[in-house]
C-alpha cells in the first residue's frame, strides 16, 4: 500500500461490515473497494487473475465472484475469510431442526 490509500484497519473494517450484512451486492463492492487500497497488479498476480477480472469480479452490479476468486484475492491481500458463531441460538436451533 502506499501513502494514499485508506489503512489497513479501516479495509479490514469495511470488509467484516459487509460480510456480517450477508449482502452479496455489498461483500462485493466491499472487495472492490479494499482491492483499490492494494497494488492490483499484484492482486491479479498472487491471484492468479487477469487485472480486468479482479475488477469485474468485484464490480458489483448483480456480477457476483466465485468462491475460489473470492478466497484468492483475499489471500492476496493477505487477509482470509473466518466464520466466527453467531450469537443467536434460536437461529442454530432452526438450522438444526431444518435438518
Amino acid at each position: 500500500m502506499n501513502e494514499t490509500t485508506a489503512p489497513a484497519d479501516d479495509v479490514e473494517d469495511s470488509l467484516n461490515i459487509a460480510f456480517k450484512s450477508g449482502d452479496v451486492e455489498r461483500i462485493c463492492l466491499a472487495v472492490g473497494a479494499a482491492i483499490k487500497a492494494y497494488n492490483i497488479s499484484d492482486i491479479a498476480r498472487k491471484s492468479g487473475l487477469s487485472r480486468p477480472s479482479v475488477y469485474r469480479a468485484f464490480a458489483g452490479g448483480g456480477a457476483s465472484p466465485n468462491l475460489t476468486t473470492l478466497l484468492g484475492v483475499l489471500d492476496a491481500m493477505g487477509l482470509r475469510l473466518m466464520v466466527p458463531k453467531r450469537g443467536d441460538r434460536a437461529q442454530a436451533s432452526r438450522i438444526r431442526s431444518a435438518n
